[in-house]
């Protein structure tokens, strides 16, 4: 922003106060989308503009109806209205469900989850032209967002639930989060606790993506862990290039669990965040509790992975 031409005429010497207030992450992301939005597809046109999407012509009706009946024990089967509810999304290319508390959104909308996947499984994979450096064949996959960590945990828990019949899911936590367990040596922007929701379900560790990077057997494991423990004993000795090498091997390393998913489930407000733009094949968004987020967290971020080349 310019300086303010008024305090530099007639010479003299004005009192003024300058106050600098940092535009944070979760606001850059949903600047970014709004700049990107011209160049989405046009279902994510229509729904930011309020327009009635075109309906998709590849329904496969038998597909529907066997689905809509699968048993997904322990989930209880839909009641008529929630299997209303599914056969119209499974229809539709735009749907919104809506219902007063305790008539099961967020259990019908776990279901959706999982029938999405299956209906996927159908799908061959496709080549990942997100990144240029990355010509992947990936299947088509599920983002499941919401608008705080606590919402998007029930979730992932009903998911779990599902034993043997539970999709491949990776929780994406934010950050701050991720800091909390995995520190990086003299960083200024220590990151602390800010609130009760600033935190991990530990249930969900096994399908936390910052805890899979470091199970045994993945890949960079073993060399990602080693990292961890320089940093945490010998935080004085820690080279710059050395961090920048770690935090490229992390992001490796998140990439191929991202791409491995069937269903990714974060807040609204990581929904854009390159990670998971970069390294996902969405081709299916759920944004539980929609109405608790804001109208950009809804239409922009979340439908940034729509987007071509975000």
């Amino acid at each position: 922003m310019p300086f303010p031409e008024d305090l530099l005429k007639n010479g003299g010497l004005h009192k003024a106060t300058i106050e600098w207030i940092p535009k944070s992450l979760p606001h850059r992301r949903m600047e970014k989308g709004v700049y990107d939005l011209p160049r989405a597809t046009q279902l994510v046109q229509d729904i930011a503009l309020g327009r009635n999407p075109e309906p998709r012509a590849d329904e496969n009706y038998n597909l529907i109806r066997e689905l809509l009946e699968r048993d997904l024990a322990p989930m209880n089967l839909p009641n008529n209205e929630q299997k209303r509810a599914l056969q119209t999304a499974l229809l539709k290319p735009f749907t919104l469900i809506q219902g007063p508390p305790g008539t099961g959104k967020s259990v019908t909308s776990a279901r959706l989850a999982v029938l999405y996947v299956l209906m996927n499984r159908q799908q061959p994979p496709v080549t990942n032209d997100s990144d240029s450096k990355k010509k992947e064949k990936t299947s088509p996959q599920i983002l499941y967002c919401g608008p705080s960590n606590k919402s998007v945990d029930v979730v992932a828990a009903y998911l779990k639930r599902l034993g043997h019949q539970c999709p491949r899911l990776v929780r994406v936590y934010g950050e701050s989060i991720e800091r909390q367990e995995f520190p990086l040596p003299n960083d200024p922007t220590s990151y602390k606790r800010k609130s009760g929701d600033a935190t991990m379900d530990p249930n969900l560790k096994g399908i936390a993506l910052h805890h899979l990077i470091r199970m045994e057997g993945r890949k960079h494991s073993r060399q990602i862990m080693e990292y961890d423990e320089f940093f945490r004993k010998k935080p004085e000795q820690v080279a710059q290039q050395q961090v920048a090498d770690y935090l490229r091997l992390v992001s490796q390393a998140e990439a191929e669990e991202i791409m491995n998913a069937e269903i990714i489930l974060c807040t609204a407000s990581s929904a854009s965040a390159a990670k998971i733009t970069h390294s996902s094949n969405v081709t299916q968004i759920i944004v539980d509790e929609c109405g608790m987020c804001t109208e950009l967290e809804t239409l922009i971020k979340a439908l940034s992975n729509l987007i071509p080349g975000c």
